[in-house]
């Protein structure tokens, strides 16, 4: 076995359970020593990284949080939520509004940026008019995911797979926009059945709630500003849509009133470094003789993710095993060309299967760890309770949809 393949197979182990057993080490931290092991040995040479690693995916990714962050610190999210904080508004319209929020949010924000804004503020409310919590962020969580399954600026998976597929934002809206609200729908339905007591309003217990965020309009607009520069930018020049999103951050980190510092602090570096050393680790595998020869020879018994059914199946297995993002990366890698529709068929099915486990999606776990930070704890069975049910539900709608129109919808790319 070569170091390569020791390397890979640890990295995405690691991918899987979270941790390294014994150690300290999460998913950031393997796939950031896997590349350094395989870069410091000299087994992936310098030159090499350029052609490993997608910079446009990660350019996309961090303008995107640059301007997320404008947005959180300009306590923007805030107005938003306000409607929510009237003691008039019962909790089931609460979460309608939520869910509302964050698919909305998630079409044009990253949705790992959504989450991390709108869950220390539902808390608060929560706590406000007290009512249980969980419902909400569950919501928020699940709905996050399925907004940005119509979106290919949404997600860490769908920005990647735009890339390499040349995918257009329009067609792709047109493709996943019925699945993706057909999804909120169930996700409403479900946390409205299994949360039914909780969410019976008790106005009695209520307080008011005083919301004590000032809002900085003045970076408000200048950020929703940045974004409607930035989804025109994919809509007009797909091929040089991260181009327009890094002027448009640079933009607005001039223009706007935040330091350095704190714009930083707010920027997901965890996810960059993941995804950096993922690129490098899958890349270095992908390009191995044996790995070749070995996709090969899948490709020809025709147990690659090529069909409808095949990339449903591997969507919703993979995801919840290694996690979307690695899933993609790694399939990417080792396929060297898919058909359009394929890409289109993973970019909706590995952001549905997300909401399958707190572990499916990275917008899971901020939710979890972001309201853990306010006292409020989201486990793996509050996760599964409502997921399983809802990715089931929202999978098989989005097969028989696309199973139902497979003809018309490929016309449109």
């Amino acid at each position: 076995m070569t170091t390569v393949t020791i390397v890979f197979l640890i990295t995405y182990l690691v991918m899987a359970l979270g941790r390294l057993p014994g150690t300290r080490i999460n998913r950031t931290g393997i796939a950031l020593i896997g590349a350094m092991v395989l870069l410091g040995g000299g087994i992936v040479p310098l030159q090499n990284v350029e052609k490993l690693v997608e910079l446009p995916v990660l350019l996309t990714l961090f303008s995107l949080m640059i301007i997320g962050a404008h947005l959180q610190h300009a306590q923007a999210f805030s107005v938003f939520t306000a409607r929510m904080t009237h003691p008039q508004v019962s909790p089931k319209r609460m979460l309608l509004v939520s869910l509302a929020l964050s698919s909305g949010f998630s079409l044009v924000l990253v949705n790992d940026i959504v989450v991390f804004a709108l869950a220390p503020l539902l808390c608060e409310i929560c706590a406000a008019k007290k009512i249980n919590p969980k419902p909400h962020l569950l919501g928020l969580a699940f709905a996050a995911n399925a907004g940005s399954s119509a979106s290919l600026i949404g997600n860490p998976q769908n920005i990647l797979l735009a890339d390499v597929g040349q995918l257009s934002l329009i067609n792709y809206a047109l493709f996943a926009g019925l699945p993706a609200l057909t999804t909120v729908v169930i996700i409403y339905a479900v946390l409205q059945w299994v949360y039914r007591d909780a969410l019976v309003p008790t106005p009695d217990k209520q307080n008011t709630f005083s919301n004590s965020h000032a809002v900085d309009r003045f970076t408000t607009i200048l950020s929703l500003g940045a974004l409607v520069v930035v989804v025109g930018g994919f809509i007009v020049a797909p091929g040089h849509g991260y181009q327009v999103a890094l002027t448009a951050a640079a933009g607005l980190s001039i223009l706007g009133r935040m330091h350095t510092a704190t714009l930083l602090k707010d920027v997901d570096i965890n996810l960059l470094i993941m995804m950096t050393g993922l690129f490098i680790v899958t890349g270095a595998f992908a390009n191995a003789p044996a790995v070749t020869e070995l996709v090969a020879s899948f490709s020809e018994a025709g147990w690659l993710p090529t069909t409808q059914w095949s990339a449903a199946l591997f969507s919703l297995l993979s995801s919840n095993t290694i996690g979307n993002v690695p899933a993609v990366m790694l399939l990417l890698k080792l396929v060297d060309t898919l058909p359009q529709i394929v890409f289109q068929w993973l970019a909706l099915f590995t952001t549905l299967a997300g909401n399958l486990l707190i572990t499916g999606s990275l917008a899971n776990i901020i939710t979890a760890e972001r309201a853990a930070q306010q006292r409020v704890f989201l486990t793996f069975n509050d996760f599964a309770r409502v997921g399983i049910p809802i990715t089931l539900l929202s999978m098989a709608a989005a097969y028989l949809w696309l199973w139902l129109f497979s003809s018309s919808i490929t016309t449109l790319v």
